[in-house]
């Protein structure tokens, strides 16, 4: 199994800057509604989850939406990744190197809990899951409130959508399954909806949580997202103008106006869902990281989650921006699990010790 992922990602961009300036549709709208595309069609989606042995399930939230999610369980699956880099663009795919009767399932750990960015699905995060799968992790990946299979329901940059991750993380069940530690793991907004589920969940009930780059406040998350979408390189004629019009159409009072009229549809105060004190509320281990390049939310507001965190440490990941950081698992997933594997031996909450990245020789030569 292979995924070229830089033109999925190059596509997801484009997506949502064409969903930001569609003139027949308001800003304040598309805060309000998720319209990216799914990652995978139905048809390639049923033979993955057939080929992976991926089991779907759903999960009632009491007063709340109904949640798809699918289970990912423990096996040798040699999972191989490739990252390469160069001026112009970044390649990223990845690869299953045992066949199916070579995926023996092996010891499970835990259980992780992956959630996945704004406008995408549970199935953005299975490289994730697959990578730590395979090193004892039960991985749960989730469709987010609006997003996937899940129920339709108002969506609030990280409140409402932790609360329904902390009543599924109640009702799962106990033994096998869980494994000895629960670990919540999410990237972007479901890097948020990870720290609010934690700070909702039963005390004790989350050992650790890993937030890839999030944002420390609803309405200025927006804002660096629409900034971000509208800062990425256009590669065509049809992108440019999207690109163009998009900056003409929405400047900073616009933007104001739209995510002030977006707070009055969704009942919530954007501006005031501050997300330092979901972090201040989370008593398990919190690990941040974000790229040092990204252009969706600056480094010193996520740093600000780390400070507010009783337990918290803010990992800078060099060179990446908000696009490639969640595509380094080449780097990046075998010191994860070594680190919630330590989160999982108890005691003091263990400093995570950054490897220096695969050299530029190592890429060229995996892929």
């Amino acid at each position: 199994m292979g995924k070229d992922a830089a033109p999925r990602t190059v596509r997801a961009a484009a997506v949502l800057l064409a969903a930001l300036a569609a003139a027949c549709t308001s800003l304040e709208t598309r805060i309000i509604e998720p319209r990216g595309g799914p990652i995978l069609d139905a048809a390639s989606l049923e033979r993955m989850e057939a080929a992976l042995d991926i089991e779907r399930r759903r999960f009632q939230v009491p007063d709340g939406p109904e949640l798809s999610y699918r289970v990912v369980s423990p096996r040798a699956y040699g999972t191989r990744f490739h990252f390469q880099r160069s001026d112009r663009d970044v390649t990223f795919r990845f690869n299953l190197a045992n066949a199916p009767d070579e995926r023996l399932p092996v010891p499970t750990a835990g259980t992780v809990v992956l959630l996945h960015g704004w406008s995408m699905d549970g199935m953005s995060m299975l490289p994730w899951a697959l990578a730590l799968a395979e090193r004892g992790w039960h991985a749960l990946i989730v469709d987010l409130r609006s997003h996937g299979a899940s129920d339709r329901a108002p969506v609030g940059y990280g409140p409402h959508e932790g609360r329904d991750v902390a009543a599924l993380l109640a009702a799962l069940p106990e033994g096998e399954e869980r494994g000895d530690a629960l670990v919540l793991f999410g990237v972007s907004y479901g890097a948020v909806a990870a720290l609010y589920a934690a700070a909702q969940a039963e005390p004790g009930l989350v050992d650790a949580v890993i937030a890839l780059s999030p944002y420390a406040n609803a309405a200025d998350g927006i804002r660096g997202m629409i900034a971000g979408m509208k800062a990425v390189p256009a590669s065509g004629m049809r992108s440019r103008m999207v690109r163009g019009y998009a900056r003409m159409r929405y400047d900073e009072a616009r933007i104001d106006e739209a995510i002030r009229m977006a707070g009055e549809r969704l009942d919530v105060d954007l501006a005031g869902v501050d997300v330092r004190q979901a972090a201040a509320a989370v008593p398990a281990c919190v690990l941040l990281l974000h790229g040092t390049s990204d252009g969706f939310f600056p480094m010193e507001s996520v740093q600000s989650l780390a400070d507010a965190a009783p337990q918290g440490q803010l990992v800078p990941l060099d060179r990446e921006h908000h696009f490639t950081a969640p595509m380094r698992m080449d780097w990046l997933a075998a010191p994860l699990a070594d680190w919630i594997g330590s989160v999982r031996e108890g005691g003091a909450c263990p400093a995570f010790v950054l490897p220096e990245p695969p050299s530029p020789e190592a890429l060229q030569a995996g892929s």
